[in-house]
């Protein structure tokens, strides 16, 4: 028959039994619609150290109803007495005595579990209204002073409280930080957050707020440009100077947007009126009458006809239509 178990070992198996417990009951406050990879995790352990302290359980109990005859100091005369002493008492046993036994452990394990909820019970008590708080993440004891408490009751120390906002900062699916689907705000974790994170924090705060964003074209760059830096359909980046069309997300353009909505009525309603556009400031101009030479308001010149830079083409002129309106003005 196997050695008896261990007391030690026992009270550890108890300790870790107790440790799990608890932390199932966190996992299963919180509302979490399936199982997942943590929680599964959490109850095969719970359910390896209840079986294992179940089986030295047995093991004691065996040990108390039969206990084993030390053969090793008789002699060979007693030994075989003894064997058959135990086998006589195998199949007559004292049924009295296992019952006063299996009614004392059941005993004991019902103080022992009643003992354990009462301790369960008065560390969430101490941890509610005590000086003392229980981190949700790390599950460390904090001193009131330097645990944070954030909106859904739940508290936090210092070094996972950074871990938050660091990771909202680089995986826009972790922000805004959160605890039991409630967002954490910046106000409440400011005092115990570096500075540097503060500022990455609001930076990124304003980009993944921000409707429609533009982030650079330039391919080595591409940092997000705010709202701030953009004028009309033009996005200015601080970090390498460079344009961005805040339409098509490209490069800035010399002239509309392809993708501008905006641009098929303004091609319709130039070739309607025979319009013809600045190469400068890209403004329309309207011509009824002279030559084809046209002097913009900012300053540019160029011909009517095809819209060039003035003597850079072989286009006429003028045209003789708008040269007698002309004289007949």
């Amino acid at each position: 028959m196997a050695e008896p178990a261990d007391p030690s070992e026992l009270l550890a198996l108890q300790l870790m039994q107790q440790h799990w417990e608890e932390l199932k009951a966190e996992q299963d406050d919180r509302p979490d619609e399936e199982m997942n990879d943590f929680k599964l995790a959490l109850q095969m352990q719970l359910l390896s150290v209840v079986n294992h302290f179940q089986s030295l359980e047995d093991r004691r109990y065996c040990h108390q109803v039969y206990p084993q005859p030390d053969t090793e100091q008789l002699d060979p005369i007693t030994a075989t007495a003894a064997e058959q002493s135990e086998d006589a008492s195998y199949w007559a046993p004292d049924t009295a005595a296992p019952r006063t036994v299996v009614g004392t452990l059941r005993i004991a394990d019902s103080e022992s579990s009643e003992a354990s909820e009462r301790g369960t019970a008065d560390s969430s008590a101490a941890a509610a209204d005590g000086p003392d708080l229980a981190c949700a993440a790390c599950h460390e004891v904090q001193d009131e002073k330097l645990a944070t408490r954030v909106p859904c009751g739940h508290a936090y120390c210092p070094d996972c409280l950074t871990s938050l906002f660091e990771g909202a900062t680089t995986d826009e699916s972790l922000f805004p930080p959160r605890c039991c689907r409630q967002p954490i705000p910046l106000d409440a974790a400011k005092s115990w957050l570096p500075r540097g994170l503060i500022t990455e924090f609001e930076r990124k705060q304003l980009e993944f707020t921000t409707a429609n964003r533009t982030y650079c074209s330039n391919t080595k760059c591409s940092l997000f440009i705010p709202p701030k830096d953009i004028a009309s359909d033009r996005a200015h980046c601080q970090s390498c100077n460079e344009w961005t069309c805040t339409i098509c997300k490209s490069a800035q353009h010399n002239d509309m947007c392809p993708d501008d909505p905006s641009k098929a009525e303004f091609v319709a309603l130039k070739e309607e009126n025979a319009w013809q556009q600045c190469f400068g400031c890209k403004n329309l101009v309207g011509l009824t009458s002279g030559c084809n030479h046209v002097t913009c308001r900012c300053g540019k010149q160029f011909c009517y006809e095809c819209g060039d830079e003035w003597r850079t083409c072989s286009c006429e002129q003028w045209e003789e239509r708008r040269i007698i309106l002309r004289g007949n003005e």
